[in-house]
């Protein structure tokens, strides 16, 4: 059986994840990851997507984009992909395959469960034990949420609004929020990434599920006409 197409519509929000090949090393320098985020603002400018968050770790990295009407996230994904394979394949004298051949995806909510994505995200490099505070950590969004790095690449502003409608607040709200992250409920979201590819609500779920008549008798890209 064929792998399901990937849900895609206008505004749209994803959890991307995407590894080296057999977990091969794909970022060995700031300056790989200073070209790979070039690459994706390149993306973002033609394509005119969102970045809601962001974390480049050794061996994968996860996005958070939401996207228009120009373009699905499976051509943004190819671009992006096949031009740092081309950078690091280059530079490194390299051959063959650097990034595992389908990207792992989810479709998000735009509510808590967003919120909580993103704290999820912001949390890896504690988990793995390579930084001790999220703000120690220079490859990720945090310190553009924390107004400490200021970088027109991530649109947090989406994110920070659903804590609070003051701006000046935000911050210091979003840094108690990813500090106050409990074990256990990392790991049910883990598990939840692994397991679903719609994450969100009862309500968001079922009717994506509908849309695209996932757990009917197939799964299909592309919404439903709708009837007139």
């Amino acid at each position: 059986m064929g792998r399901p197409k990937r849900i895609s519509f206008p505004g749209a929000i994803y959890h991307i994840c995407v590894h080296g090949n057999n977990s091969q090393i794909i970022f060995r320098d700031d300056h790989d990851c200073h070209r790979f985020l070039e690459l994706l603002r390149l993306n973002k400018q033609r394509y005119g997507f969102f970045i809601h968050a962001y974390i480049l770790l050794p061996n994968h990295f996860h996005l958070v984009i939401q996207i228009t009407d120009k373009a699905s996230i499976s051509k943004i994904m190819q671009i992006l992909n096949t031009a740092y394979s081309r950078y690091f394949n280059k530079k490194y004298n390299q051959k063959g395959h650097l990034l595992e051949n389908r990207f792992n995806s989810n479709l998000v909510s735009r509510d808590r469960y967003l919120l909580e994505l993103t704290r999820y995200i912001h949390l890896n490099p504690i988990r793995l034990g390579i930084a001790n505070s999220p703000q120690d950590y220079k490859w990720s969004s945090f310190q553009v949420y924390m107004g400490s790095h200021q970088d027109s690449l991530v649109d947090k502003e989406a994110v920070l609004d659903l804590l609070d409608q003051d701006k000046a607040r935000q911050p210091q709200l979003y840094s108690e929020f990813v500090m106050a992250q409990i074990q256990d409920g990392a790991v049910k979201l883990r598990e939840k990434i692994a397991k679903e590819r719609v994450i969100g609500n009862e309500e968001f779920v079922r009717q994506i599920k509908e849309q695209f008549n996932i757990g009917g008798r197939g799964v299909r890209g592309r919404p439903r006409k709708q009837s007139v």
